[in-house]
């Protein structure tokens, strides 16, 4: 954030002002994407764009050409997928731990990191059947290790 004020500080920049997050996941990417994309073309920061900028959508320049990885499709049993969703559970738990290990006390990411561990052993409580049989994981846990965990859950490597 430093450097960005630094390169900002002509056009009257605070640090009050800044919120700097990293973007993780495909969930992330989405929130960014809605939220400037939703910005209609007399939205102030649209003002002084640069020439090709004018469709809303367009980011930094360039156009929808990023990479993707093509998605595994498979058949998962209920006993296999219930597996799978105590394996997810505890990535995410021991990353929720990790993180809180590694936050400097006194901190507000400190704060965060607290929180962190109470939500990863509560993220795939849901009331609806229906829903919670359906729930994805890749929001949580990229998609090779999600491969590994079927597996190691008995997946017998199906696929659609």
């Amino acid at each position: 954030m430093e450097v960005w004020l630094r390169l900002a500080a002509a056009y009257g920049t605070g640090s009050i002002a800044q919120r700097v997050v990293p973007i993780t996941g495909p969930e992330g990417w989405l929130k960014y994407l809605s939220k400037h994309a939703s910005r209609g073309v007399a939205h102030y920061q649209r003002q002084g764009k640069p020439a090709g900028w004018e469709s809303t959508g367009r980011l930094w320049g360039h156009g929808g050409a990023w990479p993707t990885v093509p998605p595994v499709h498979g058949v998962v049993d209920d006993p296999t997928f219930r597996r799978m969703r105590r394996m997810v559970r505890a990535y995410v738990v021991a990353e929720a731990r990790a993180a809180l290990l590694a936050a400097r006390p006194g901190t507000t990411a400190h704060a965060a990191a607290r929180r962190r561990p109470t939500w990863a052993r509560r993220m795939l409580r849901c009331n609806d059947p229906g829903l919670s049989a359906v729930r994805g994981f890749s929001g949580w846990v990229p998609g090779p290790v999600v491969v590994s965990m079927a597996l190691a859950s008995g997946w017998s490597g199906e696929v659609k």
